[in-house]
């Protein structure tokens, strides 16, 4: 059975410039690169808290370099594990599986998508927004997470697959979906293959 793990993380403590200095120093080298070539501050505080969770979750791999397939999704040669990071808000996740895995997290502001709906969801997809069921970052999470797991980037157009609601509950045709409510403000959704197991952690 696979096992897939999520971990999410509070990076609003890394507002603390002494925290940071200090979990910076133990970060990876590409991630402390990039963290260093970003702008703004809550952008490398984002960053880092992914960074602490990777660290956390692939032990002596995350010392390895990281290479990109194709389409830009990361692995790590000789590493047996597939993994998948996302960013939004104050929160850092990552899910670490096995198998194949995509994760997804949005911080909802309250401001409707309609447009970005009609381009790039299904007529059903959009049928369900319109009719209060699915709300616009619950499906663009479950959508991203979807692509995140094929690892094929926006080569697999999001109006290719579609989600259906049973009962409430999220379903995409050829994986086990997970959808995650107990980050208030937040939609965060989780795709792996169909007998996946979901262990949800959150530092």
């Amino acid at each position: 059975m696979n096992e897939v793990k999520i971990y999410i993380l509070d990076c609003g403590f890394l507002s603390d410039s002494a925290v940071f200095d200090e979990q910076l120093k133990n970060a990876t080298a590409r991630r402390r690169e990039k963290i260093n070539r970003l702008k703004f501050d809550s952008d490398k505080r984002l960053e880092l808290g992914a960074d602490i969770l990777f660290r956390r979750a692939l032990g002596e791999y995350a010392k390895a370099a990281e290479k990109t397939n194709g389409y830009g999704k990361p692995y790590i040669e000789g590493c047996r594990l597939d993994y998948s990071i996302s960013h939004s808000g104050s929160f850092a996740m990552l899910a670490v599986s096995e198998n194949k895995v995509g994760c997804d997290i949005q911080k909802i502001d309250g401001n409707e998508r309609h447009g970005v709906a009609k381009k790039f969801f299904t007529q059903s997809e959009n049928r369900l927004i319109e009719s209060g069921k699915l709300d616009f970052f619950r499906l663009w999470t479950l959508k991203e997470s979807y692509i995140k797991m094929l690892g094929t980037g926006l080569k697999t157009p999001l109006d290719s697959f579609e989600v259906e609601l049973n009962n409430g509950s999220a379903h995409i045709s050829g994986c086990a979906v997970k959808e995650y409510f107990s980050v208030p403000g937040y939609a965060v959704s989780v795709c792996s293959d169909e007998n996946a197991i979901f262990k949800f952690i959150k530092e």
